[in-house]
Formats: C-alpha cells, structure tokens, sequence
C-alpha cells in the first residue's frame, strides 16, 4: 500500500475465525479500481505463498476509497 498507493491511513487486523486466521489489511489509498490479482510480482506472490502455506489471499476494493486485502491461514486446535 504505501509503494503504490499513497495512503493516509492503513489498518491491520488479526482475528482467529473459526479454524482460521484472519489478517485483514485495509487502506484508504489511490487504489481502489486498480487492485488485479495478476497485476504484479507482489500480487502473485502473496498468492503463492498463502496457497502454500494452505491459505488463501483476496483483493478487493474498499466501500468507499482504497482496498482491502484479507488473507486467511488455516490453524491447529491445541487440545488440552
């Protein structure tokens, strides 16, 4: 977000959702119709790795400026 899309604010979330964690990374930047998966190493990238790690990574614009990149990695139940 801050290479591309001069943003005045960034927020990160984390939160356990079920199985799952969630990372939800929201800006207020310049790139709220630009955000293609496949426009950019980075981009790919972070898709790779979250596919490897058996994870999942989705782009979406934000309601009103910016966008919002949520990632879910899935994790284990300590049993005790």
């Amino acid at each position: 977000a801050l290479k591309h899309a001069d943003p005045g604010q960034i927020v990160v979330d984390v939160a356990e959702e079920e199985d799952s964690l969630l990372i939800r990374i929201r800006d207020d930047g310049d790139t709220h119709a630009r955000i293609i998966p496949s426009s950019g190493r980075g981009v790919r990238n972070m898709v790779t790795r979250m596919a490897e790690a058996g994870g999942s990574v989705v782009f979406k614009p934000a309601a009103s400026r910016g966008s919002v990149v949520e990632a879910r990695l899935p994790v284990a139940r300590l049993k005790g």
